[in-house]
């Protein structure tokens, strides 16, 4: 692997990608995961708050123990950052889709347990790709207008994400005014293939 190319649009464009990808599943569960846990899965709006409350405190813990362990990994020639984004790029695929599964038919004390599980396994997987996303660009160059350049790109992800997501989401996810169960896995699966597609082109071309 050629990690001594020069810095370029290649990597300009990865970097952007990568931030596309992680908002594919973060951002869409955080604008409509509350509200299929409330409309579809029909559970207590109380219950679904102490379960926020509960994954923000995890959360605390969480983010620097990974980012330990994201620190404390040895580079064996394929980057510090990079195999832990293509590690955990798919798991975390797979539980944003998971979060989306239509359980109202269990038991109510299921249908928590079944929201907790996939909700803090999907905050670990997702901590895991993020952090060293987060970290990828102090590696890449130590150009400060290069790192300037990466942040601006970086927000363009974002931007690309929510400009798409804000006017295609209702359009697809309700139908007269009601939400569509079977809707909201449809797109929960498309974001997450797309967020995994992009990150792997980061893992490709970010050097």
């Amino acid at each position: 692997m050629n990690n001594t190319r020069p810095f370029s649009m290649r990597d300009k464009i990865g970097y952007t990608l990568g931030d596309l990808g992680n908002c594919c599943t973060e951002q869409f569960r955080a604008m409509y995961l509350t509200v299929f846990y409330t409309l579809v899965l029909k559970v207590n709006p109380v219950h679904v708050g102490i379960l926020m409350l509960i994954t923000k405190i995890w959360d605390a813990i969480n983010d620097p123990i990974i980012g330990a362990l994201v620190d404390s990994h040895k580079d064996k020639g394929k980057g510090k950052f990079i195999p832990w984004i293509k590690m955990f790029a798919f798991p975390t695929a797979v539980l944003c889709t998971l979060g989306f599964v239509n359980v109202s038919n269990l038991d109510y004390g299921l249908r928590l347990a079944y929201m907790f599980i996939t909700y803090v396994v999907y905050e670990i997987m997702y901590t895991c790709v993020n952090v060293p996303f987060g970290s990828l660009s102090s590696v890449m160059t130590d150009d400060v207008n290069q790192r300037t350049d990466l942040s601006r790109y970086r927000s363009l992800g974002g931007t690309i994400f929510m400009t798409v997501i804000v006017i295609a989401g209702p359009l697809i996810l309700y139908k007269d005014n009601q939400p569509v169960a079977e809707n909201f896995l449809i797109m929960s699966g498309v974001c997450a293939a797309i967020g995994f597609i992009c990150l792997m082109i980061t893992s490709a071309w970010c050097k």
